[in-house]
């Protein structure tokens, strides 16, 4: 009897750990880099890049991090978290990335749950010139807001 007990015990320790651990590697910031042309006279552009949003929870962020502009240091691009696909539904608020500057995290709308989504761009100039950013995204971080 004293093994059932112990082999029991041991199974509820195995089973408590493994969702423990698959919960916590769940929603990881992953950093997925980017580069693409960023459209000129403010036109929108996508990464193309679609990653699956598999949390319900508008205060699990995404992330973007734009470490190059060919515009040059310090310049600024607007991103949001949109919808992958043909038609593009806007998934967040705007947020206005200076380059060089680190991560920016933004809560979501409820309409992103269990989508495949990407990441939106668009310059905050009217400018009639195209130029690259890059640097790295993520669709859902687990760091809640």
């Amino acid at each position: 009897m004293k093994s059932t007990k112990k082999i029991s015990l041991l199974l509820v320790v195995i089973v408590v750990l493994s969702m423990a651990l698959s919960f916590s590697a769940f929603a990881a910031e992953d950093n997925f880099p980017y580069s693409f042309t960023m459209k000129k006279n403010c036109a929108n552009n996508y990464c193309g890049d679609s990653r699956y949003r598999d949390s319900d929870k508008t205060n699990n962020p995404w992330m973007v991090n734009m470490t190059y502009n060919a515009e040059g240091t310090s310049a600024i691009a607007i991103y949001w978290l949109a919808s992958s696909g043909i038609t593009r539904t806007q998934y967040s608020d705007v947020v206005n990335v200076i380059c060089g500057n680190g991560k920016y995290y933004k809560g979501v709308y409820n309409n992103a749950y269990h989508k495949n989504t990407d990441l939106g761009v668009r310059n905050n100039n009217n400018v009639a010139t195209a130029y690259v950013v890059s640097g790295y995204w993520d669709e859902e971080t687990g760091t809640l807001l």
